[in-house]
């Protein structure tokens, strides 16, 4: 049986989240001992079979068409967050050719955190959804396990989405986007926003040194690692080709007070009109404010 996943928008049925999908109707691949994965989203599922057409199932008798095996060693996440920072990957030899064409696609791989509904998360999607009408192929790679609100949003405009954190002990995970990039054709590796994509990207540059890496930072986090995402492009800068920020702002920040050695940062707006909330506009007629507004209960947002 293959194990089809699709976004919750499509058609179909919804797979609770943490059960393991075991057939029971002769299953060749569980007489062979393959593995049944937990994948730990809400997803949709769909048995295919070469000799007869692709069948949905309705989960609500699950009984009836699926069987819990309990001898069975399936992936179990529990440990999937430990890593020995001491090892080192395991080199990936692809013996095959990549699945894609030699051809002059520009294929994009995002390393993002996760896939949840916040004002960085729908800035990436209208990137990618930006950059897919402009005929790119994309790839994206997630760290961190999330709600994945968003994952069917993104999964419209995407090649292909891994959730690392679903099926990889994360000891594995260097390899693994390592052989995306080469099965891939990857031409430009892009991270924004992930604790672990700053993390491997010497790695990376180190194995792929022609390999574009960029990144892009939405503001500073002085209570996230004394800065957050841009003190962690500072401590990797070397290795990456452009960092991209939505404020000069943050640029400044980055050179003068967290004092980035590589001047490769450059300020890229994303739309946001700055004089909305300017402080300096005055409100008209502050008297009939206060007379619309007394002794009614207001709620900030």
């Amino acid at each position: 049986m293959i194990i089809e996943d699709k976004n919750i928008s499509s058609s179909g049925v919804f797979v609770r989240k943490n059960i393991f999908l075991t057939s029971n109707l002769n299953n060749p691949n569980l007489n062979q001992n393959l593995v049944p994965l937990k994948m730990d989203y809400y997803g949709y599922w769909r048995r295919i079979s070469p000799e007869k057409p692709s069948k949905s199932y309705d989960l609500s008798n699950v009984s009836e068409i699926l069987e819990f095996k309990q001898d069975v060693i399936s992936f179990d996440d529990n440990d999937n967050n430990k890593i020995d920072f001491t090892d080192i990957p395991r080199k990936i030899y692809l013996n095959r050719k990549p699945i894609v064409p030699e051809d002059l696609k520009k294929r994009i791989l995002f390393i993002f955190p996760w896939a949840v509904s916040g004002g960085a998360e729908i800035f990436n999607l209208n990137l990618i959804k930006g950059l897919k009408s402009s005929g790119y192929e994309i790839s994206i790679i997630t760290t961190q396990k999330c709600d994945y609100i968003l994952r069917p949003d993104f999964e419209e405009y995407v090649d292909e989405y891994f959730d690392l954190t679903t099926f990889l002990k994360k000891k594995d995970w260097p390899s693994f986007i390592e052989y995306i990039i080469k099965s891939r054709r990857i031409n430009i590796v892009f991270v924004t926003n992930s604790y672990y994509g700053y993390y491997i990207l010497p790695w990376l540059k180190c194995k792929f040194n022609n390999l574009p890496i960029v990144d892009y930072i939405h503001a500073e986090n002085l209570t996230l690692r004394n800065g957050g995402f841009p003190k962690d492009s500072n401590a990797v800068s070397d290795f990456i080709d452009s960092t991209y920020v939505c404020t000069s702002h943050l640029k400044d920040i980055m050179y003068n007070e967290m004092k980035r050695s590589t001047r490769n940062v450059k300020t890229v707006y994303i739309g946001t009109d700055e004089s909305y909330y300017d402080p300096n506009i005055k409100l008209k007629d502050p008297l009939n404010l206060k007379k619309m507004y007394k002794d009614k209960k207001l709620i900030l947002f």
